[in-house]
């Protein structure tokens, strides 16, 4: 008896022991279950690089603001008008701002600033005028708006407009791009909320912060003026983000369920098979939950697809386990102990080696540089071989148990596996058919096909859009959907994208620095720093503010000090010796009457220590509708011309720029991932077919359509411009699980049929059977994440197709096109090294 046969006896005959044995290990590997922190976290990626280094100087060393934490609020005006600085938007906003500082959850958060926005140097301007000369110190928001109040409307147009035209005001970050000056007009303007952080170093925000940014929201949501508000924060992005999240899940969730259920019932056609299926996925699930708590895993979005992946698996096994039962069952003479140990026979070796090459697949994503990937491989693996151990152990041991008692008391309960009824014989056999009159004609449609694939994917976009992980409105058919079920209208998406287009240096995710270290006194440096300002304003990936460019160097700083102090005034007089305004000589002289007019103003962009100034900062504000990738390089030509000078260095860094490469080291790990691990199921499944069929081409013949349909995949998402990324590319990892494993089943069951059958009958009997099982595995997990589409969150839509037309494209090429591979194999080596168990090599 070979030692799959023994495999198989020992599981029938000792399947008590096998159930106590497998239901003992699920308990305590699931007892690590109880570890599991309930949150659901971020995956914070960090790349060791230069530029990371950078951002963590510039954190250490400038003042950057780390200690507050800033609400965005934007008062719009929809009418076309563009009223946006007109009297009745600015006293709107003071109501509003009003309202957010009197508010009971909001007011214990607040930083001494408070809030601030145009509207507040508006009313500043008025209170000083109405006292001829400096206003209240410290106005309130009542005195600023009675101040206001009491000017008509060409008076306040006349103050907006003196402050529009003052180069020393520093309104880019209140203002749209587009604001007209002479209008003065705009379509919109914004305050800031400033709140205490707490820590600083603290890497999530304090839930009193998360309630405070989501009260301010709900408070522009609700109000009544005439003038759109939303907000816009770090809180109120993760708040509104987990429950668009939730909503959705609560819509579709029974939607998949139901249908789910209703496929499993049509293909297993029997209730108690059905929850023997569902029972088992539960326990496959409290595995990978036990995995998570007993090796501290933290739940990240990464990890998201890993029960999705399991879940796909199990219901695959538990098809083949119970539809082979069926066939074997069907023979005549066949009682339920043999139709169990023939019907695990042959198919515990496909399950096993699908087990095999998809855990390799996912452990070499071990050798990742980070931490997030390794737990997603880690994860996923041993997620893989604990559904092997429950359906290719625990699942025959209790089907052979239930049937044995169910047969006990009613009598034969002989299923039909599910494809070879008449219907769906001809419809599986169309790759029969195919394979008996034009194999080579197939083959070769299908190699134009891939190759029109693989250009798609040389082609498909690889930028990642931080937008796309927000929920995006609600669709028009989701109005029709009761009340109890119907998800909120979610506007996160769209306020994200109209901050982006429309404001700059609001957004602090859209700041880059350019941090220059070594001899920063020296005037060449400060030469060369200008001059990569000048590049910054000509870059297309820069801010614009009307006519003006966000970008701030040290000496913009020096001259704003000028302007109001004699000091600085005289020391910027005497450096710059040249008259070309860049100072030329004594610039540590320069340095000092800055810091001493201003410390706070200049430590922002000069850094120092141990009595020498050490570094330079430049701020840059980037557009937010521009590509990470075209900010990367842009900023990088930047940094070089700054970078001139002989004992100086200049880099590019913040978060447009590490968002990029982060971006750029997970897909590379992925990318490297992936082909060593279609190297490794390569050579698995070669050694695997040798040693149990003496041919060392099957396994090529049966990776084939694993790489067509990965090309297919790839290819359809250039069509539907579906970037290839960090998250898709973790999906598209899931083409080689799912496409390995339905290419093995075929193989391994035409292999079982050839011994006995010519190849023609071998593959109808294959497509019938095995066939049949991947159908109905292939169509109720297709159903199952395909729904994920009519989620509220992109990167799920993503996900949902993706995955279903990732699993659909793996059963296409495993029971359409892998029938004239095996065929032309077959000519090629006729029926040597095809007999199970026997190791004859091919000549």
């Amino acid at each position: 008896m070979d030692p799959v046969s023994r495999y198989a006896e020992l599981i029938c005959r000792h399947s008590h022991a096998v159930i106590v044995v497998v239901l003992l290990l699920t308990a305590g590997v699931g007892y690590g279950a109880t570890a599991v922190d309930g949150g659901f976290v971020i995956a914070g990626f960090e790349t060791d690089s230069e530029e990371a280094d950078a951002a963590d100087y510039v954190d250490d060393n400038f003042e950057t603001g780390g200690d507050s934490v800033t609400t965005l609020v934007v008062l719009r005006d929809e009418t076309g008008e563009d009223r946006g600085l007109s009297r009745e938007a600015l006293l709107e906003t003071l109501s509003l701002q009003t309202t957010i500082e009197a508010n009971e959850t909001v007011a214990p958060t607040l930083d001494d600033e408070a809030t601030i926005g145009f509207a507040n140097i508006v009313g500043f301007v008025a209170l000083a005028e109405e006292a001829e000369g400096p206003p209240p110190e410290d106005p309130t928001l009542d005195e600023q708006r009675e101040a206001i109040e009491n000017r008509s409307d060409d008076e306040i147009d006349e103050i907006v407009v003196d402050l529009l035209d003052d180069p020393d005001s520093d309104l880019a970050e209140f203002l749209p791009a587009t604001v007209d000056a002479e209008g003065p007009s705009a379509e919109a303007q914004l305050f800031v909320v400033v709140h205490d952080r707490g820590d600083p170093d603290a890497e999530e925000l304090p839930p009193a912060l998360v309630d405070a940014q989501v009260a301010i929201g709900e408070i522009a949501e609700g109000s009544e003026g005439e003038f759109t508000t939303f907000a816009f924060g770090p809180g109120i992005v993760d708040e509104k983000a987990g429950q668009a999240t939730g909503e959705s899940f609560a819509l579709i969730g029974p939607i998949a369920l139901v249908l789910v259920l209703a496929l499993l019932a049509v293909a297993y056609r029997d209730p108690f098979d059905v929850v023997l299926g569902l029972v088992g996925i539960a326990l496959v699930l409290a595995w990978m939950a036990g995995f998570v708590g007993w090796l501290g895993i933290e739940f990240t979005q990464i990890l998201i697809a890993v029960p999705f992946l399991l879940i796909g698996l199990s219901i695959d096994y538990a098809f083949h386990v119970v539809m082979r039962y069926r066939e074997e069952r069907s023979v005549p003479g066949a009682d339920v102990g043999r139709a169990m140990r023939l019907g695990l026979a042959g198919v515990v070796v496909a399950i096993g080696a699908t087990t095999v090459t998809t855990a390799i697949g996912f452990f070499s994503n071990l050798t990742s540089a980070l931490a997030s990937i390794r737990d997603f491989g880690l994860l996923s693996g041993l997620g893989i071989l604990a559904a092997f151990v429950i359906f290719g152990a625990l699942l025959p041991a209790v089907k052979f148990e239930l049937e044995d008692a169910l047969e006990g008391r009613w009598g034969e309960r002989e299923k039909r596996a599910f494809g070879t009824g008449r219907v769906l014989a001809s419809v599986l056999g169309i790759g029969t058919v195919a394979a008996k009159r034009a194999p080579v004609v197939v083959v070769v449609l299908v190699l134009l096909v891939s190759l029109g694939g693989a250009y798609g994917a040389a082609n498909v976009e690889t930028s990642i859009d931080e937008n796309d992980f927000l929920p995006e409105e609600r669709p028009a058919w989701m109005e029709s959907v009761p009340e109890p079920f119907r998800p909120g209208q979610y506007t996160l998406q769209a306020n994200a994208r109209y901050l982006d287009a429309t404001f700059g240096s609001a957004n602090e995710g859209s700041n880059v620095d350019v941090l220059v270290r070594g001899e920063v006194t020296d005037p060449a440096t400060l030469a060369a720093l200008e001059e990569a300002a000048d590049r910054a304003n000509a870059s297309e990936a820069t801010f614009r503010f009307g006519d003006e460019l966000a970008v701030r160097t040290p000496l913009d700083a020096i001259e704003e000090l000028a302007t109001e102090n004699e000091s600085v005034a005289a020391a910027l007089d005497a450096a710059d010796t040249t008259g070309d305004g860049v100072p030329d000589t004594e610039i540590e002289a320069l340095f000092d009457a800055a810091f001493d007019a201003d410390e706070e103003a200049m430590a922002a962009v000069v850094a120092r220590g141990d009595g020498s100034y050490e570094a330079l900062r430049m701020e840059v504000t980037v557009r937010g509708d521009v590509p990470t990738a075209t900010v990367l390089s842009e900023m990088r030509a930047v940094a070089a011309v700054a970078d001139d000078p002989e004992d100086i260095s200049a880099i590019a860094t913040g978060p447009p720029i590490l968002l990029e490469l982060v971006q750029e080291e997970v897909l590379e790990s992925l990318v490297t991932t992936f082909a060593i691990t279609l190297a490794l199921v390569w050579a698995f499944l070669t050694a695997v077919f040798r040693i149990r069929h003496g041919s060392y081409s099957l396994g090529s013949v049966t990776m084939a359509p694993v790489l067509a349909a990965l090309s297919w995949i790839l290819g359809t998402m250039y069509l539907l411009e579906i970037p290839y990324n960090s998250e898709t590319a973790i999906i598209t990892g899931i083409a080689i699980g799912i496409g390995v494993d339905f290419a093995i089943h075929v193989s391994e069951r035409f292999l079982q049929e050839r011994a006995t059958a010519e190849a023609i009958p071998a593959l109808s009997a294959t497509v019938t059977g095995t066939g049949g099982a991947l159908l109905a595995s292939a169509a109720t997990t297709v159903a199952g994440f395909g729904i994920l589409a009519l989620t509220l969150v992109p990167s799920l839509q993503r996900f949902g197709i993706v995955t279903g037309l990732t699993i659909a494209f793996a059963w296409v090429a495993s029971v359409l096109v892998l029938p004239s591979l095996l065929v032309l194999w077959g000519r090629r080596f006729g029926s040597r090294g095809i007999s199970v168990g026997t190791a004859e090599s091919e000549n």
